[in-house]
Protein backbone atom coordinates (compact mmCIF):
# COMPACT_ATOMS: atom_id res chain seq x y z
CA UNK A 1 0.00 0.00 0.00
CA UNK A 2 1.51 3.35 -1.02
CA UNK A 3 1.32 6.80 1.83
CA UNK A 4 -0.38 9.56 0.04
CA UNK A 5 1.53 12.49 -0.28
CA UNK A 6 0.11 16.20 -0.72
CA UNK A 7 0.62 17.40 -4.11
CA UNK A 8 2.02 20.04 -2.69
CA UNK A 9 3.79 23.60 -4.45
CA UNK A 10 5.90 24.76 -1.76
CA UNK A 11 6.50 28.39 -1.48
CA UNK A 12 9.97 27.43 -0.13
CA UNK A 13 10.33 23.52 -1.68
CA UNK A 14 8.39 22.17 -4.32
CA UNK A 15 5.36 20.35 -5.75
CA UNK A 16 5.66 16.37 -5.67
CA UNK A 17 4.14 13.50 -5.95
CA UNK A 18 3.57 10.43 -3.92
CA UNK A 19 6.52 7.96 -3.00
CA UNK A 20 7.03 5.60 -6.03
CA UNK A 21 8.95 2.53 -6.76
CA UNK A 22 11.69 2.39 -8.98
CA UNK A 23 11.68 -0.75 -10.29
CA UNK A 24 10.80 -2.16 -13.96
CA UNK A 25 9.08 -5.48 -13.06
CA UNK A 26 10.99 -8.17 -14.75
CA UNK A 27 10.20 -11.02 -12.34
CA UNK A 28 6.26 -12.58 -12.94
CA UNK A 29 4.31 -11.89 -9.88
CA UNK A 30 0.80 -14.40 -9.32
CA UNK A 31 -1.44 -14.26 -6.08
CA UNK A 32 -4.31 -15.74 -4.88
CA UNK A 33 -6.52 -14.05 -2.04
CA UNK A 34 -8.99 -16.63 0.30
CA UNK A 35 -10.56 -15.07 3.49
CA UNK A 36 -9.08 -15.49 6.97
CA UNK A 37 -11.54 -17.67 9.41
CA UNK A 38 -8.36 -18.07 12.06
CA UNK A 39 -6.68 -20.19 9.72
CA UNK A 40 -2.99 -21.03 10.65
CA UNK A 41 0.24 -21.13 8.00
CA UNK A 42 -0.09 -24.70 8.22
CA UNK A 43 -3.70 -25.12 7.51
CA UNK A 44 -3.11 -22.42 4.64
CA UNK A 45 -0.16 -24.60 3.07
CA UNK A 46 -2.71 -27.34 2.91
CA UNK A 47 -5.41 -26.37 0.31
CA UNK A 48 -7.38 -29.24 0.60
CA UNK A 49 -9.50 -26.94 3.20
CA UNK A 50 -10.48 -24.04 0.97
CA UNK A 51 -9.37 -23.04 -2.83
CA UNK A 52 -7.44 -18.95 -3.24
CA UNK A 53 -9.03 -17.17 -5.76
CA UNK A 54 -6.86 -15.73 -8.58
CA UNK A 55 -6.23 -11.68 -8.44
CA UNK A 56 -9.39 -11.78 -6.31
CA UNK A 57 -10.65 -8.64 -4.59
CA UNK A 58 -10.56 -7.92 -0.86
CA UNK A 59 -13.97 -6.43 0.93
CA UNK A 60 -12.37 -4.77 4.42
CA UNK A 61 -16.12 -4.26 5.36
CA UNK A 62 -17.23 -7.89 4.99
CA UNK A 63 -13.66 -9.61 6.39
CA UNK A 64 -10.89 -7.88 8.40
CA UNK A 65 -8.22 -10.54 7.65
CA UNK A 66 -7.02 -12.16 4.63
CA UNK A 67 -4.89 -14.62 3.30
CA UNK A 68 -2.66 -14.08 0.34
CA UNK A 69 -0.82 -16.72 -1.92
CA UNK A 70 2.21 -15.35 -3.89
CA UNK A 71 4.08 -17.17 -6.47
CA UNK A 72 7.14 -15.11 -7.54
CA UNK A 73 9.03 -16.29 -10.77
CA UNK A 74 12.34 -15.39 -10.43
CA UNK A 75 14.55 -16.56 -13.30
CA UNK A 76 17.46 -14.92 -12.43
CA UNK A 77 17.85 -15.49 -8.90
CA UNK A 78 18.32 -12.04 -7.44
CA UNK A 79 17.77 -10.88 -4.15
CA UNK A 80 14.60 -8.91 -3.95
CA UNK A 81 12.43 -6.53 -1.82
CA UNK A 82 9.05 -7.34 -1.43
CA UNK A 83 5.88 -5.20 -0.73
CA UNK A 84 2.12 -5.92 -0.60
CA UNK A 85 -0.48 -3.36 -0.54
CA UNK A 86 -2.42 -2.50 1.73
CA UNK A 87 0.34 -2.15 3.73
CA UNK A 88 -0.63 -1.80 7.38
CA UNK A 89 -0.30 -4.87 9.31
CA UNK A 90 1.16 -7.84 6.92
CA UNK A 91 2.75 -11.03 8.62
CA UNK A 92 4.80 -12.93 5.29
CA UNK A 93 5.32 -16.57 6.10
CA UNK A 94 8.64 -17.69 3.56
CA UNK A 95 9.92 -21.65 4.09
CA UNK A 96 13.58 -21.83 5.25
CA UNK A 97 16.49 -24.40 4.18
CA UNK A 98 15.18 -26.78 7.02
CA UNK A 99 11.44 -26.99 6.19
CA UNK A 100 10.44 -24.75 8.95
CA UNK A 101 7.70 -21.44 7.86
CA UNK A 102 9.77 -18.23 9.31
CA UNK A 103 7.07 -15.00 9.88
CA UNK A 104 8.56 -11.57 9.17
CA UNK A 105 6.27 -8.86 9.93
CA UNK A 106 5.85 -5.37 7.31
CA UNK A 107 3.28 -2.47 7.27
CA UNK A 108 2.54 0.99 8.38
CA UNK A 109 2.19 -0.36 11.81
CA UNK A 110 4.64 -2.30 12.34
CA UNK A 111 8.01 -1.41 13.95
CA UNK A 112 10.99 -1.31 10.99
CA UNK A 113 14.26 -0.35 10.84
CA UNK A 114 13.38 0.44 6.73
CA UNK A 115 11.66 3.39 5.71
CA UNK A 116 9.21 1.78 3.01
CA UNK A 117 8.25 -1.14 5.49
CA UNK A 118 9.58 -3.82 2.77
CA UNK A 119 10.12 -7.84 3.42
CA UNK A 120 13.53 -8.18 1.87
CA UNK A 121 14.17 -11.58 0.31
CA UNK A 122 17.65 -12.26 0.48
CA UNK A 123 19.00 -15.99 -0.67
CA UNK A 124 15.53 -17.35 -0.29
CA UNK A 125 14.28 -16.53 -4.25
CA UNK A 126 15.25 -19.08 -5.83
CA UNK A 127 13.97 -19.94 -9.75
CA UNK A 128 10.57 -19.75 -8.15
CA UNK A 129 9.23 -19.25 -4.65
CA UNK A 130 5.80 -19.60 -2.79
CA UNK A 131 5.18 -17.58 0.07
CA UNK A 132 2.06 -16.44 1.94
CA UNK A 133 0.98 -13.28 3.57
CA UNK A 134 -2.05 -12.51 6.38
CA UNK A 135 -3.39 -9.27 5.70
CA UNK A 136 -5.06 -7.03 8.37
CA UNK A 137 -7.44 -4.81 7.10
CA UNK A 138 -9.23 -3.64 9.87
CA UNK A 139 -8.05 -0.06 9.19
CA UNK A 140 -10.01 -0.28 5.89
CA UNK A 141 -13.31 -0.70 7.28
CA UNK A 142 -14.56 2.47 5.21
CA UNK A 143 -13.46 0.87 2.24
CA UNK A 144 -15.92 -1.12 0.20
CA UNK A 145 -13.14 -3.16 -1.81
CA UNK A 146 -10.02 -3.33 -3.33
CA UNK A 147 -7.62 -5.30 -5.19
CA UNK A 148 -4.33 -6.21 -4.00
CA UNK A 149 -1.05 -5.76 -5.49
CA UNK A 150 2.10 -7.16 -4.66
CA UNK A 151 5.57 -5.33 -5.93
CA UNK A 152 9.07 -7.13 -6.05
CA UNK A 153 11.96 -4.45 -6.54
CA UNK A 154 15.18 -5.54 -7.37
CA UNK A 155 17.68 -5.40 -4.18
CA UNK A 156 20.22 -3.15 -5.85
CA UNK A 157 17.70 -0.60 -7.33
CA UNK A 158 15.95 -0.16 -3.94
CA UNK A 159 18.79 -0.14 -2.00
CA UNK A 160 20.61 2.35 -4.21
CA UNK A 161 17.23 4.43 -4.18
CA UNK A 162 17.61 4.26 -0.16
CA UNK A 163 21.02 5.59 0.24
CA UNK A 164 20.27 8.66 -2.21
CA UNK A 165 16.96 9.00 -0.20
CA UNK A 166 18.74 9.47 3.20
CA UNK A 167 22.13 11.05 1.89
CA UNK A 168 20.26 13.80 0.49
CA UNK A 169 17.71 13.59 3.37
CA UNK A 170 20.56 13.74 5.66
CA UNK A 171 22.10 16.42 4.04
CA UNK A 172 18.64 18.82 3.54
CA UNK A 173 18.55 18.32 7.33
CA UNK A 174 22.19 19.19 8.48
CA UNK A 175 22.36 22.35 6.17
CA UNK A 176 18.97 23.50 7.42
CA UNK A 177 20.03 22.96 11.14
CA UNK A 178 23.06 24.79 10.18
CA UNK A 179 20.79 28.26 8.41
CA UNK A 180 18.48 27.58 12.38
CA UNK A 181 21.09 27.98 14.42
CA UNK A 182 22.96 30.71 12.35
CA UNK A 183 19.65 32.94 11.96
CA UNK A 184 19.14 32.34 15.79
CA UNK A 185 22.22 34.35 16.42
CA UNK A 186 21.09 36.85 13.79
CA UNK A 187 18.12 37.14 15.28
CA UNK A 188 19.46 37.13 19.00
CA UNK A 189 21.67 39.85 17.63
CA UNK A 190 19.22 42.37 15.22
CA UNK A 191 15.75 41.62 17.02
CA UNK A 192 14.91 42.08 13.12
CA UNK A 193 10.77 40.66 12.56
CA UNK A 194 12.00 39.23 9.20
CA UNK A 195 14.51 36.56 10.66
CA UNK A 196 11.75 35.10 13.19
CA UNK A 197 9.92 34.37 9.75
CA UNK A 198 13.00 33.18 8.11
CA UNK A 199 13.12 30.86 11.05
CA UNK A 200 9.75 29.42 10.67
CA UNK A 201 10.09 28.67 6.70
CA UNK A 202 13.43 26.73 7.86
CA UNK A 203 11.70 25.25 10.30
CA UNK A 204 8.45 23.93 7.86
CA UNK A 205 11.48 23.01 5.64
CA UNK A 206 13.39 20.86 7.94
CA UNK A 207 10.17 19.23 9.22
CA UNK A 208 9.38 18.37 5.19
CA UNK A 209 12.68 17.02 4.59
CA UNK A 210 12.32 14.57 7.24
CA UNK A 211 8.74 13.83 6.56
CA UNK A 212 8.95 13.66 2.97
CA UNK A 213 9.63 9.98 2.03
CA UNK A 214 8.97 9.11 5.55
CA UNK A 215 12.34 9.48 6.43
CA UNK A 216 10.75 10.70 10.26
CA UNK A 217 9.90 7.32 10.96
CA UNK A 218 13.40 6.41 11.24
CA UNK A 219 13.24 8.47 13.79
CA UNK A 220 10.01 8.56 16.05
CA UNK A 221 8.71 5.18 16.45
CA UNK A 222 5.40 6.75 16.32
CA UNK A 223 2.53 4.32 14.80
CA UNK A 224 -0.04 5.55 13.34
CA UNK A 225 -2.74 5.24 10.14
CA UNK A 226 -6.19 6.65 9.22
CA UNK A 227 -6.98 5.14 5.46
CA UNK A 228 -8.20 8.16 3.35
CA UNK A 229 -9.65 6.54 0.53
CA UNK A 230 -8.85 4.33 -2.34
CA UNK A 231 -9.08 3.21 -5.52
CA UNK A 232 -9.32 -0.06 -7.14
CA UNK A 233 -5.83 -0.75 -7.19
CA UNK A 234 -4.18 2.31 -4.62
CA UNK A 235 -4.89 2.78 -1.42
CA UNK A 236 -4.54 6.14 0.35
CA UNK A 237 -3.42 6.57 3.92
CA UNK A 238 -2.46 9.30 6.26
CA UNK A 239 0.02 8.53 8.75
CA UNK A 240 2.89 10.55 11.21
CA UNK A 241 4.54 11.82 8.05
CA UNK A 242 1.90 12.66 6.10
CA UNK A 243 0.48 14.94 9.23
CA UNK A 244 4.02 16.46 9.47
CA UNK A 245 4.41 16.99 5.81
CA UNK A 246 0.90 19.09 6.01
CA UNK A 247 1.75 21.04 8.76
CA UNK A 248 5.22 21.94 7.21
CA UNK A 249 3.29 23.27 3.85
CA UNK A 250 0.98 25.63 6.14
CA UNK A 251 3.67 26.72 8.37
CA UNK A 252 6.58 27.27 5.28
CA UNK A 253 3.57 29.05 3.62
CA UNK A 254 2.55 31.50 6.39
CA UNK A 255 5.99 32.07 7.07
CA UNK A 256 7.28 32.98 3.77
CA UNK A 257 4.35 35.24 3.02
CA UNK A 258 4.78 37.08 6.42
CA UNK A 259 8.87 36.88 5.29
CA UNK A 260 7.77 39.03 2.21
CA UNK A 261 5.46 41.44 3.73
CA UNK A 262 8.10 42.13 6.86
CA UNK A 263 11.31 42.19 4.14
CA UNK A 264 9.40 44.76 1.62
CA UNK A 265 7.54 46.20 4.70
CA UNK A 266 4.32 46.30 2.83
CA UNK A 267 2.23 47.47 5.54
CA UNK A 268 3.72 51.18 4.91
CA UNK A 269 4.93 50.70 1.35
CA UNK A 270 1.82 48.89 -0.41
CA UNK A 271 -0.89 48.54 2.52
CA UNK A 272 -3.70 47.12 0.35
CA UNK A 273 -1.48 44.46 -0.92
CA UNK A 274 -0.29 43.61 2.32
CA UNK A 275 -3.75 43.30 3.77
CA UNK A 276 -4.27 40.89 0.67
CA UNK A 277 -1.06 38.68 1.46
CA UNK A 278 -2.21 38.27 5.33
CA UNK A 279 -5.97 37.47 4.28
CA UNK A 280 -4.65 35.23 2.14
CA UNK A 281 -2.15 33.65 4.39
CA UNK A 282 -4.63 33.30 6.82
CA UNK A 283 -7.17 31.93 4.77
CA UNK A 284 -4.73 29.00 3.53
CA UNK A 285 -3.51 27.59 6.90
CA UNK A 286 -7.48 27.99 7.72
CA UNK A 287 -8.84 26.05 5.09
CA UNK A 288 -5.93 23.69 5.00
CA UNK A 289 -5.84 23.11 8.84
CA UNK A 290 -9.93 22.78 8.88
CA UNK A 291 -9.08 19.76 6.02
CA UNK A 292 -6.64 17.83 7.58
CA UNK A 293 -8.89 17.78 10.86
CA UNK A 294 -12.28 16.70 8.94
CA UNK A 295 -9.81 13.76 7.59
CA UNK A 296 -8.22 12.42 10.35
CA UNK A 297 -11.61 12.52 12.91
CA UNK A 298 -13.85 11.60 10.78
CA UNK A 299 -14.39 9.59 8.05
CA UNK A 300 -14.71 12.02 4.79
CA UNK A 301 -11.54 12.12 3.15
CA UNK A 302 -11.53 16.59 2.94
CA UNK A 303 -7.91 16.48 1.37
CA UNK A 304 -8.22 13.96 -1.58
CA UNK A 305 -10.63 17.06 -2.62
CA UNK A 306 -8.34 20.14 -1.00
CA UNK A 307 -4.60 18.97 -2.73
CA UNK A 308 -5.10 20.21 -6.17
CA UNK A 309 -7.13 23.04 -4.56
CA UNK A 310 -3.76 24.25 -2.52
CA UNK A 311 -1.44 23.72 -5.54
CA UNK A 312 -3.06 26.46 -7.13
CA UNK A 313 -3.57 28.50 -3.87
CA UNK A 314 0.50 28.10 -3.30
CA UNK A 315 1.46 29.05 -7.19
CA UNK A 316 -0.99 32.07 -6.87
CA UNK A 317 0.44 33.07 -3.71
CA UNK A 318 4.10 33.08 -5.19
CA UNK A 319 3.01 34.75 -8.22
CA UNK A 320 1.24 37.54 -5.93
CA UNK A 321 4.36 38.37 -3.89
CA UNK A 322 6.24 38.57 -7.16
CA UNK A 323 4.29 41.14 -8.06
CA UNK A 324 4.37 42.76 -4.77
CA UNK A 325 7.51 43.22 -5.15
CA UNK A 326 7.82 44.20 -8.98
CA UNK A 327 5.47 47.12 -6.98
CA UNK A 328 7.89 48.33 -4.65
CA UNK A 329 10.30 49.05 -7.20
CA UNK A 330 9.15 52.02 -6.93
CA UNK A 331 8.86 52.92 -3.64
CA UNK A 332 12.51 51.18 -2.07
CA UNK A 333 14.53 50.02 -5.48
CA UNK A 334 17.50 48.75 -3.65
CA UNK A 335 15.19 46.19 -1.20
CA UNK A 336 13.08 45.13 -3.58
CA UNK A 337 15.75 44.01 -6.08
CA UNK A 338 16.86 42.03 -3.16
CA UNK A 339 13.80 40.36 -2.09
CA UNK A 340 13.17 39.49 -6.37
CA UNK A 341 16.60 38.29 -6.62
CA UNK A 342 16.33 36.08 -3.56
CA UNK A 343 12.80 34.67 -5.31
CA UNK A 344 12.36 35.17 -8.49
CA UNK A 345 14.79 32.01 -9.67
CA UNK A 346 13.44 29.45 -7.26
CA UNK A 347 9.67 30.51 -7.61
CA UNK A 348 9.62 30.71 -11.28
CA UNK A 349 11.92 26.76 -10.92
CA UNK A 350 9.26 25.55 -8.22
CA UNK A 351 6.52 26.42 -10.75
CA UNK A 352 8.08 25.18 -13.63
CA UNK A 353 8.91 22.02 -12.21
CA UNK A 354 5.55 21.34 -10.70
CA UNK A 355 3.98 22.05 -13.94
CA UNK A 356 5.97 19.21 -15.22
CA UNK A 357 5.17 17.08 -12.40
CA UNK A 358 1.62 17.33 -13.05
CA UNK A 359 1.66 16.94 -16.78
CA UNK A 360 4.05 14.92 -17.73
CA UNK A 361 5.18 12.75 -14.57
CA UNK A 362 8.81 12.31 -14.21
CA UNK A 363 9.89 9.03 -14.98
CA UNK A 364 10.54 7.11 -11.85
CA UNK A 365 14.33 7.58 -11.42
CA UNK A 366 16.85 8.24 -9.00
CA UNK A 367 17.19 11.59 -10.48
CA UNK A 368 13.49 12.26 -9.78
CA UNK A 369 14.23 11.61 -6.16
CA UNK A 370 16.80 13.56 -5.70
CA UNK A 371 14.77 16.58 -6.67
CA UNK A 372 13.07 17.69 -4.06
CA UNK A 373 16.22 18.09 -2.24
CA UNK A 374 17.86 19.80 -4.90
CA UNK A 375 14.59 21.83 -4.63
CA UNK A 376 14.85 22.40 -0.63
CA UNK A 377 18.42 24.29 -0.21
CA UNK A 378 17.59 26.40 -3.84
CA UNK A 379 15.55 29.00 -2.11
CA UNK A 380 17.09 28.66 1.61
CA UNK A 381 21.18 29.10 0.05
CA UNK A 382 19.28 32.22 -2.47
CA UNK A 383 17.68 33.48 0.44
CA UNK A 384 20.22 33.68 2.49
CA UNK A 385 22.85 35.51 0.51
CA UNK A 386 20.14 38.00 0.02
CA UNK A 387 19.50 38.25 3.91
CA UNK A 388 23.65 38.46 4.51
CA UNK A 389 23.38 41.21 2.18
CA UNK A 390 20.48 42.85 3.58
CA UNK A 391 22.16 42.79 7.04
CA UNK A 392 24.86 43.74 5.77
CA UNK A 393 23.36 47.51 4.44
CA UNK A 394 21.57 47.18 7.46
CA UNK A 395 24.28 47.23 9.80
CA UNK A 396 25.51 50.04 7.66
CA UNK A 397 23.07 51.93 7.77
CA UNK A 398 23.19 51.73 11.31
CA UNK A 399 26.79 52.50 11.81
CA UNK A 400 25.87 55.94 9.42
CA UNK A 401 22.74 56.58 12.25
CA UNK A 402 25.54 56.18 14.70
CA UNK A 403 28.04 58.16 13.45
CA UNK A 404 25.61 60.84 12.62
CA UNK A 405 23.86 60.67 16.16
CA UNK A 406 27.27 60.92 17.43
CA UNK A 407 27.59 64.06 15.34
CA UNK A 408 24.73 65.25 16.40
CA UNK A 409 25.25 64.75 20.16
CA UNK A 410 28.60 66.74 19.42
CA UNK A 411 26.76 69.42 17.77
CA UNK A 412 24.05 69.77 20.56
CA UNK A 413 26.90 69.89 23.09
CA UNK A 414 28.23 72.61 21.39
CA UNK A 415 25.08 74.15 21.31
CA UNK A 416 25.00 73.50 24.80
CA UNK A 417 28.36 75.17 25.75
CA UNK A 418 27.64 77.91 23.02
CA UNK A 419 23.97 78.36 25.44
CA UNK A 420 25.87 78.56 28.52
CA UNK A 421 28.20 80.99 27.19
CA UNK A 422 25.65 83.15 25.86
CA UNK A 423 23.63 82.73 28.82
CA UNK A 424 26.80 83.88 31.12
CA UNK A 425 27.14 86.88 29.07
CA UNK A 426 23.83 87.72 29.73
CA UNK A 427 23.78 87.34 32.81
CA UNK A 428 27.35 89.63 32.60
CA UNK A 429 25.43 92.24 30.83
CA UNK A 430 22.22 92.04 33.27
CA UNK A 431 24.63 92.66 36.03
CA UNK A 432 26.38 95.25 34.45
CA UNK A 433 23.03 96.95 33.94
CA UNK A 434 22.60 96.51 37.29
CA UNK A 435 25.51 98.03 38.36
CA UNK A 436 24.90 100.94 36.12
CA UNK A 437 21.58 101.34 37.62
CA UNK A 438 23.05 101.36 41.02
CA UNK A 439 26.05 103.76 40.10
CA UNK A 440 22.92 105.93 38.31
CA UNK A 441 20.87 105.73 41.63
CA UNK A 442 24.10 106.71 44.10
CA UNK A 443 25.16 109.87 41.11
CA UNK A 444 21.17 110.61 41.98
CA UNK A 445 21.28 110.55 45.33
CA UNK A 446 24.71 112.45 45.67
CA UNK A 447 23.47 114.90 43.38
CA UNK A 448 20.17 114.89 45.16
CA UNK A 449 22.15 115.37 48.27
CA UNK A 450 24.40 118.26 46.79
CA UNK A 451 21.06 119.66 45.87
CA UNK A 452 19.72 119.75 49.22
CA UNK A 453 23.31 120.99 50.04
CA UNK A 454 22.73 123.76 47.61
CA UNK A 455 19.11 124.46 49.14
CA UNK A 456 20.25 123.99 52.72
CA UNK A 457 23.02 126.84 51.69
CA UNK A 458 20.52 129.44 49.91
CA UNK A 459 18.43 128.97 53.10
CA UNK A 460 21.07 130.45 54.93
CA UNK A 461 21.87 133.06 52.25
CA UNK A 462 18.62 133.96 52.05
CA UNK A 463 17.69 134.73 55.91
CA UNK A 464 21.63 136.88 55.84
CA UNK A 465 19.56 138.65 53.22
CA UNK A 466 16.94 138.88 55.53
CA UNK A 467 19.36 140.09 58.03
CA UNK A 468 20.43 143.00 55.88
CA UNK A 469 16.50 143.85 55.23
CA UNK A 470 16.03 144.21 59.15
CA UNK A 471 19.36 146.28 58.64
CA UNK A 472 18.27 148.31 55.81
CA UNK A 473 14.92 148.91 57.75
CA UNK A 474 17.24 150.33 60.61
CA UNK A 475 18.81 152.40 58.38
CA UNK A 476 15.88 154.16 57.02
CA UNK A 477 14.48 154.92 60.80
CA UNK A 478 17.40 156.15 61.85
CA UNK A 479 17.72 158.79 58.80
CA UNK A 480 14.11 159.53 59.52
CA UNK A 481 15.25 160.72 63.13
CA UNK A 482 16.25 164.11 63.07
CA UNK A 483 17.38 164.22 66.44
CA UNK A 484 20.07 161.47 65.89
CA UNK A 485 23.70 161.80 65.58
CA UNK A 486 25.00 161.85 62.02
CA UNK A 487 27.79 159.23 63.09
CA UNK A 488 25.02 156.64 63.99
CA UNK A 489 23.81 156.64 60.57
CA UNK A 490 26.69 156.70 58.47
CA UNK A 491 28.39 153.90 60.57
CA UNK A 492 24.88 151.68 59.72
CA UNK A 493 25.24 152.49 56.30
CA UNK A 494 28.76 151.12 55.92
CA UNK A 495 27.35 148.06 58.05
CA UNK A 496 24.73 147.76 55.51
CA UNK A 497 27.31 147.86 52.20
CA UNK A 498 29.29 145.35 54.05
CA UNK A 499 26.34 142.90 54.16
CA UNK A 500 25.19 143.49 50.48
CA UNK A 501 28.61 142.34 49.47
CA UNK A 502 28.57 139.35 51.42
CA UNK A 503 24.92 138.31 49.84
CA UNK A 504 26.44 138.79 46.68
CA UNK A 505 29.41 136.35 47.62
CA UNK A 506 26.78 133.72 48.72
CA UNK A 507 25.35 133.88 45.09
CA UNK A 508 29.10 133.12 43.70
CA UNK A 509 29.35 130.35 46.18
CA UNK A 510 26.15 129.24 45.43
CA UNK A 511 27.13 129.30 41.78
CA UNK A 512 30.18 127.74 42.24
CA UNK A 513 28.66 124.77 43.64
CA UNK A 514 26.07 124.58 41.52
CA UNK A 515 28.34 124.21 38.53
CA UNK A 516 30.57 121.46 40.61
CA UNK A 517 26.89 119.40 40.39
CA UNK A 518 25.57 120.60 36.99
CA UNK A 519 28.90 121.57 34.76
CA UNK A 520 28.18 123.98 32.10
CA UNK A 521 24.95 124.70 33.29
CA UNK A 522 25.23 128.26 32.95
CA UNK A 523 27.56 128.61 29.92
CA UNK A 524 25.28 126.04 27.70
CA UNK A 525 22.10 128.75 29.38
CA UNK A 526 23.92 131.31 28.19
CA UNK A 527 25.10 130.31 25.00
CA UNK A 528 21.16 129.23 23.70
CA UNK A 529 19.65 131.43 25.11
CA UNK A 530 21.92 134.94 25.29
CA UNK A 531 18.93 137.46 26.01
CA UNK A 532 18.05 136.08 30.00
CA UNK A 533 18.33 138.37 32.74
CA UNK A 534 20.81 137.71 35.57
CA UNK A 535 17.32 137.30 37.85
CA UNK A 536 15.90 134.55 34.99
CA UNK A 537 19.31 132.74 35.27
CA UNK A 538 19.23 132.50 38.75
CA UNK A 539 15.51 131.52 38.62
CA UNK A 540 16.78 128.86 35.81
CA UNK A 541 19.46 127.63 38.07
CA UNK A 542 16.65 127.05 41.03
CA UNK A 543 14.08 125.61 38.68
CA UNK A 544 17.03 123.17 37.94
CA UNK A 545 17.04 122.30 41.15
CA UNK A 546 13.39 121.53 41.30
CA UNK A 547 12.37 123.78 44.25
CA UNK A 548 8.57 124.93 44.38
CA UNK A 549 7.61 128.07 43.90
CA UNK A 550 7.57 129.26 47.60
CA UNK A 551 11.15 127.69 48.07
CA UNK A 552 12.53 130.28 45.06
CA UNK A 553 9.97 132.83 46.74
CA UNK A 554 12.00 132.55 49.83
CA UNK A 555 15.08 132.62 48.07
CA UNK A 556 14.49 135.44 46.18
CA UNK A 557 12.76 137.26 49.20
CA UNK A 558 9.46 137.79 46.90
CA UNK A 559 6.11 136.73 46.91
CA UNK A 560 5.43 132.81 45.01
CA UNK A 561 2.88 134.95 42.45
CA UNK A 562 5.71 136.66 41.98
CA UNK A 563 7.58 133.56 41.22
CA UNK A 564 5.26 131.58 39.15
CA UNK A 565 4.76 134.97 37.07
CA UNK A 566 8.62 135.06 36.71
CA UNK A 567 8.40 131.32 35.61
CA UNK A 568 5.93 132.27 32.93
CA UNK A 569 7.73 135.00 31.44
CA UNK A 570 11.21 132.66 31.39
CA UNK A 571 8.79 130.03 29.23
CA UNK A 572 7.73 132.78 26.91
CA UNK A 573 11.03 133.68 26.38
CA UNK A 574 13.12 130.29 26.50
CA UNK A 575 10.16 129.11 23.69
CA UNK A 576 10.36 132.44 21.33
CA UNK A 577 14.35 131.79 21.55
CA UNK A 578 13.85 128.08 20.71
CA UNK A 579 11.46 128.85 17.68
CA UNK A 580 13.28 131.64 16.24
Amino acid sequence: METIRPIAIFILFHLFLANVSLATETSKVRWQVVPDSNYTIDQIVQQDYFSFQHFDTIYPQRHSQYWVRVSIHNPEGDNFYLSASPNINNKWYFQVSDGRWKKISTGLMVPSDTRDHRFKAVGIISDSLICYIHMDVRKMDNIASFLPTIKVINETIRDSKEKYILLFSTISAIILLIYIVNFLIDYYMLKESTHVYYLMVLIGGLMYVVSYHSVIDLIINLRFVKVIDASLTQIYSADISYIINRLSIMIIFFGIIQLSNTFLDLKNALPLWNKILDYYAYFFVGINGLSLTITLLTSFPADMYLISISNIMLILAMILVLIGGIFCLKKDKNNAILFLTGHLVPFLLIIVTSVIVEIYAFEKTIAYTIIPYLSVLSLPMSLSIVLAIRVRNVKNALTKNMLYTQQLGIENERMRYDKEIENLENENIKNQLELEKMHRENLELKIDLQNRQLLTSAMQNQKKDTIIHHISQEVSKISKNEEASSAAPLKAIRLLMLNLKTAEANWQSFKEHFEKIHPDFFEKLKREYPELTPNEVRLSAYLQLNLTNKEIAVLQNIEPSSVKRAKIRLKQKLNKSENS
